[in-house]
C-alpha cells in the first residue's frame, strides 16, 4: 500500500490509499460474515451517467486533496477517487476501492445494467475518443541492443479510415542530451502505418529515451510519446537469484532469516531492499508495514542481509524485493522471494475454565467426552481462561471469546455431520480484570432457523440420540478463543437438549382466567335474565286456558281473577312486571287490566 501511495505522489495524483476495510462485517463466533452492499452516493455525472448504483463486498477507502476528486462514498468515507488530467495535459485516472463489481458481479441481475453503463462510462472517461488516433508499436520497452524496430498507425476514428492526408508528420527520438529524426518507411502509407525496422539508438544510457509523434493536419496538432530504455549491459545490475534461509520464523527473541541476493557481479556497492509484510488473516487487527534493508558484500556474488522481526510486526507474509543500483541504473528485472512470520494462537485453559457442570477439563476422559442433558431455555454460566501461548504477543485482556450453538448429527461409525443454521446462535463474553477471565452467558434456544427447500423455517433444538446405536442427533457447544492476528483456540461442550417442560403454574394462571371470564359472563346472563323475567309472569299455569279480552266496566264479580297460586305464594304482572300481593283487576303500577275471561255462570 505504502509503495502504492509513493507512486501516485511521483505522478503528482494527490489520492493515498486507506489501510482500512469498508465492510459490513458481523462476527459469527466460529468466523465472520461479509454482506455486500449498493454503493449510490454519487457525485460525478460522467462516470456515473445512468448509474443508480454498484455493487460493494470489501475494500479500501481513500484521502484525497487539491487536484482529486471524491466521486463515490460509504458512509462518508470516499471508495472511488478520480484525477482529471486532460487540462494539464496528462492522462486520467480513476480509482475504485473494491473491484468485485467487475470481476465477479458484473452480471449479476441485480446490477447489470448499472454495472454495463458504469463501464462504458470509465472507458469513455479513460480512453477518450478522439479524432485522431495515434497508436506507437515497440517490440521492447528495454533493451541492450541499440536496433530497434518502431512502427505506428494513424487513424480517423470517425469515419474508421487511415489518415492519409495530413500537413505535417515527423516522429523523434530524444533524451536529456540528444534528439534525432527518425527516417520513415512510407510504402504503406494509404493503409496509414509508418515505419523503421532497423533505427540505431545513438547511445545507451540509464535515462530513457522518448519517442515522439508529431502530426499536424490543418491548424491541429497531435502528438503521442512513447519510452524506451536503452541500458549498457555492462553497468546494469543483474539479479541471478534471491533466496532466504527460513520459509516460517516467529517473533521470538533472535529468530532471524537470512536474506541473501545472488548479483552477476561482486563490485558493486551496498544497496537496498524493500520488505513488505502483508497479514494473512481476516481477523488480524494489526497493519501492514513495509521495511527498507540494507543488503552488503559478503562471499562471491552474493550480497546479504539478515532480518530480526519486532514484535510490533504483524504476522503474515513478508515479501522481498531488491533494488540494486550502478552507474545510475536500476536492475531491470527484480525477483520477489516469500516467507512467513507466524502468529502463535491463543490456548483456552481448561484447568481453570467453567460452566454450569464445572471445569471443562471435567467435561473429557481418555475416551472422549461427556454428554450433558440440559433444556430448551436453560442458561448456561461461563467463565473462559485463555491465554496466549508465548508471552511476547498477546495479553490476556487483548482477545475474544465466543460461544456458539450448534446442531450435530451422528450417522453411526464416528460420523459426525453439523448442521449449518441459517442464523448462527452466538453469545461474546467479556473480559472482567478482577478474574482476568471471559465471562458471560447463554441460553438455549427453543428452536433455530435452517434453509430449507421450503425456505427458511424455525426448527426445535430438542435432540434424541440412541446411546445403543450411537445415532440421533446432539447439541454442541463451541468456545471459540481469538488473539488480535486472527489466532485461535476451540473447546466442545456436548448436550442432549430436552424439550421445554410445561409450566403448569403458567397453566394455573390461564384455567383461573378462564374460570373468572365464564364466572362472569354466567353473572351478566343471570342479571340479563333476571331483567327479562320481571316483564313476564315469572310461573304460567300450562293446563289452564286463557285467552284476553279486554272487557270494558263489568262487575268485579263478574270477571275471573287468577287464581292466587298459593303454592307459589306469588303473582307479577305479566305486562310490567310488578309483584302483585293480591288479586287485582288491574295493575296498581301500569294499569292493564288482570281479567283473562269472563266466569261461566
Amino acid at each position: 500500500m505504502e509503495n502504492i501511495n509513493y507512486l501516485f505522489t511521483r505522478l503528482g495524483i494527490e489520492i493515498q490509499i486507506n489501510e482500512e476495510n469498508v465492510m459490513n462485517d458481523n462476527w459469527l463466533g466460529i468466523g465472520a460474515s461479509v454482506t455486500s452492499q449498493s454503493v449510490h452516493n454519487f457525485d460525478n455525472s460522467a462516470i456515473f451517467n445512468n448509474v443508480s448504483q454498484f455493487y460493494w463486498l470489501y475494500g479500501n477507502s481513500f484521502t484525497i486533496s487539491n487536484n482529486a476528486e471524491s466521486i463515490a462514498t460509504i458512509d462518508n468515507k470516499t471508495v472511488v477517487a478520480l484525477y482529471n488530467g486532460t487540462e494539464n495535459g496528462k492522462g486520467n485516472f480513476l480509482a475504485f476501492g473494491d473491484l468485485n463489481w467487475i470481476y465477479d458481479k458484473y452480471d449479476s441481475s441485480a446490477y447489470i445494467d448499472d454495472h454495463s453503463n458504469l463501464l462504458k462510462n470509465i472507458i469513455d472517461f479513460l480512453l477518450p475518443s478522439n479524432e485522431v488516433s495515434i497508436n506507437i508499436e515497440l517490440e521492447k520497452e528495454s533493451t541492450s541492443n541499440g536496433e530497434i524496430d518502431i512502427s505506428f498507425y494513424l487513424k480517423n476514428q470517425t469515419s474508421e479510415a487511415p489518415i492519409t492526408n495530413y500537413t505535417s508528420l515527423t516522429l523523434t527520438i530524444k533524451n536529456e542530451t540528444n534528439q534525432e529524426l527518425i527516417i520513415l518507411n512510407t510504402t504503406f502509407t494509404s493503409d496509414g502505418i509508418y515505419f523503421n525496422e532497423s533505427f540505431n539508438i545513438p547511445f545507451p544510457s540509464n535515462i530513457p529515451y522518448l519517442l515522439i509523434v508529431n502530426l499536424t493536419i490543418g491548424s491541429i496538432e497531435y502528438n503521442k510519446t512513447s519510452k524506451i530504455l536503452y541500458y549498457d549491459s555492462n553497468e546494469m545490475p543483474q539479479i541471478n537469484d534471491l533466496s532466504v534461509d527460513d520459509t516460517a520464523i516467529t517473533r521470538a527473541n533472535g529468530q532471524s532469516n537470512y536474506l541473501i541476493a545472488e548479483l552477476d557481479d561482486n563490485s558493486y556497492n551496498d544497496f537496498e531492499g524493500q520488505l513488505s509484510i502483508y497479514s494473512y488473516s481476516f481477523y488480524n487487527t494489526k497493519k501492514s508495514v513495509n521495511k527498507t534493508l540494507t543488503f552488503s558484500h559478503s562471499v562471491s556474488n552474493n550480497y546479504t542481509e539478515i532480518f530480526d522481526p519486532e514484535l510490533t510486526d504483524p504476522a503474515g507474509y513478508a515479501i522481498l524485493y531488491l533494488v540494486p543500483m550502478n552507474s545510475n541504473y536500476t536492475a531491470s528485472n527484480s525477483p520477489r522471494v516469500l516467507f512467513q512470520i507466524i502468529n502463535n494462537p491463543p490456548e483456552i485453559i481448561k484447568e481453570s475454565s467453567t460452566f454450569d457442570y464445572g471445569s471443562f477439563d471435567s467435561t473429557e476422559s481418555d475416551d472422549g467426552s461427556y454428554v450433558f442433558s440440559t433444556t430448551q431455555g436453560d442458561t448456561f454460566n461461563f467463565a473462559v481462561d485463555v491465554e496466549d501461548t508465548v508471552a511476547y504477543e498477546d495479553d490476556n485482556s487483548n482477545m475474544r471469546v465466543f460461544v456458539n450453538l450448534f446442531i450435530y448429527v451422528t450417522a453411526g461409525e464416528g460420523t459426525i455431520i453439523g448442521i449449518i443454521p441459517n442464523t448462527f446462535e452466538v453469545a461474546e463474553l467479556n473480559y472482567l480484570s478482577s478474574s482476568d477471565k471471559y465471562e458471560g452467558t447463554f441460553t438455549i434456544p427453543i428452536t433455530m432457523q435452517y434453509s430449507t427447500i421450503a425456505g427458511i423455517k424455525s426448527v426445535s433444538t430438542a435432540t434424541e440420540f440412541d446411546t445403543s446405536t450411537n445415532t440421533g442427533y446432539l447439541g454442541v457447544l463451541i468456545i471459540t478463543a481469538y488473539d488480535s492476528e486472527g489466532g485461535y483456540d476451540e473447546f466442545a461442550i456436548i448436550l442432549i437438549i430436552s424439550e421445554q417442560p410445561i409450566d403448569f403454574s403458567f397453566l394455573i394462571i390461564i384455567v383461573l382466567v378462564v374460570i373468572g371470564i365464564i364466572g362472569f359472563a354466567g353473572m351478566l346472563i343471570y342479571f340479563a335474565k333476571k331483567q327479562k323475567r320481571s316483564k313476564i309472569t315469572q310461573y304460567q299455569p300450562m293446563y289452564q286456558d286463557y285467552y284476553y279480552e279486554p272487557s270494558i266496566e263489568k262487575p268485579e264479580e263478574a270477571y275471573l281473577t287468577p287464581d292466587p297460586l298459593s303454592h307459589l305464594e306469588q303473582f307479577y304482572c305479566p305486562f310490567c312486571g310488578q309483584f302483585i300481593s293480591q288479586p287485582k283487576k288491574f295493575c296498581p303500577k301500569c294499569g292493564e287490566s288482570l281479567t283473562f275471561n269472563e266466569q261461566n255462570e
